[in-house]
């Protein structure tokens, strides 16, 4: 899974050669809920994720922020991440591909 992420990220580059400058696209696993990396917007080719235990706390993790330009929901159900996106409140929220 992180691989396709990575390749998606890597499509970008040639969209914008700018980003190079920047840094090299960048995924964060595992980030804690209290960290900066989770609570402040990243602007650039970074993915921060964390697991959780349910579809409410991920519900809640999404919903802990103060900016929530736009999140996006990966799920092997996709009715679950409907319903989820009925719930994120973010600028712009959009389920599976």
């Amino acid at each position: 899974m992180l691989q396709k992420i990575r390749d998606m990220l890597m499509q970008v580059l040639p969209i914008c050669p700018v980003m190079l400058d920047l840094a090299a696209p960048t995924i964060y696993t595992e980030v804690p809920a209290t960290s900066r990396l989770w609570a402040e917007e990243v602007f650039g080719l970074v993915l921060v994720s964390a697991t959780f235990a349910d579809n409410a706390q991920a519900i809640a993790l999404a919903n802990d922020s103060k900016y929530a330009l736009a999140a996006s929901i990966v799920s092997a159900d996709e009715s679950a991440a409907l319903e989820m996106v009925r719930h994120i409140r973010a600028g712009h929220t959009k389920p599976n591909n």
